[in-house]
């Protein structure tokens, strides 16, 4: 009878469930234009972010003749990180993004990412000159 209630008692204890989180892709749009305001065609974009506390990327693109680009990342979510519900606990919640024209980039940006497609606010190559 004791061992009968030892094993129900283990049975209804609450357990977190930990599961191998399959890979996630963001697609992340955006649109970069020169310090006159004029689409910046050929800039190189970039977009680094955190995995498990660790700094990852770089997610790279180039912006074509409208300015536009397309970023895609892919994050690997923690496995040590409990399910909530059906849904993965770990996510990607914030980006870096910078870009760069010739010797010339723009100011860097974080964004907070509330979904897996999402729009980028508007960069612009504000004349800060790289360094070779």
């Amino acid at each position: 009878m004791r061992q009968n209630a030892a094993i129900l008692a283990l049975a209804l204890m609450p357990m977190t469930v930990h599961a191998k989180c399959g890979e996630l892709t963001y697609l992340l749009e955006g649109q970069i234009e020169d310090r006159s305001g004029r689409p910046a065609a050929g800039a190189l974009v970039g977009a680094s972010w955190m995995e498990g506390g660790q700094p990852a990327g770089p997610a790279i693109a180039v912006a074509d003749r409208a300015g536009r680009y397309r970023l895609s990342v892919q994050f690997r979510p923690n496995d040590d990180m409990p399910l909530q519900g059906e849904a993965c606990a770990d996510r990607l919640d914030r980006v870096g993004v910078v870009a760069y024209l010739g010797r010339q980039r723009s100011t860097p940006i974080q964004v907070s990412i509330s979904g897996i497609r999402q729009q980028l606010p508007k960069l612009r190559i504000d004349g800060a000159s790289v360094s070779p």
